[in-house]
C-alpha cells in the first residue's frame, strides 16, 4: 500500500545494505538523535552487524523545527509513529525500537498493534547520580 508521507521530524538513516532489519533510536529529554553520542555509536556498531539505525529528534529536540514548549507525551507518541511509518516506507521487514531514559517512556507507549513490522521494543532507563 502506497500512501503520501510528510515527515516533518529530523532524523538520520544510517543504512547498512539491506532492507532487513532497522532499529529506530528513541532519545532522552533534553537530548537529541545522537544521545549524548552513544546512539551515533551504536548506529556504527549496527552498521557494521549489517543492521541499518534510524535516530530522530522528538519535538522540541535537536534540529527539530519546533519549539521545546510543543513536547508533550502525546507529541513524542506522534513522533516516534511518524519514525515507525517512515521506516515501514522505505520496506524494512523487521523493526526493532529502542527507547533510552524518557525516550523507553515512549516507546512504551504506542499501540503496536498497528504495526506488523515492529518485532521488539526495547527500553533502557538510567538514574543519573548529581
Amino acid at each position: 500500500m502506497e500512501k503520501d508521507f510528510k515527515l516533518d521530524i529530523s532524523g538520520i538513516l544510517s543504512l547498512a545494505g539491506k532492507k532487513d532489519v532497522c532499529v529506530i533510536c528513541c532519545h532522552g529529554i533534553r537530548s537529541d538523535k545522537s544521545e549524548w553520542g552513544n546512539f551515533t555509536k551504536l548506529s556504527q556498531k549496527l552498521q557494521e552487524n549489517g543492521i541499518s539505525c534510524y535516530r530522530f529528534d522528538f519535538t522540541g529536540h535537536g534540529e527539530s523545527s519546533r519549539d521545546f514548549s510543543e513536547f508533550c507525551i502525546s507529541e513524542g507518541i506522534k513522533d516516534l509513529e511518524k519514525a515507525i511509518e517512515y521506516v515501514e516506507q522505505l520496506g524494512y521487514q523487521k523493526i526493532v525500537v529502542l527507547g533510552a531514559s524518557f525516550g523507553a517512556g515512549i516507546a512504551g507507549l504506542v499501540d503496536y498493534w498497528k504495526y506488523s513490522r515492529v518485532v521488539a521494543v526495547k527500553k533502557f532507563i538510567s538514574l543519573a547520580k548529581n
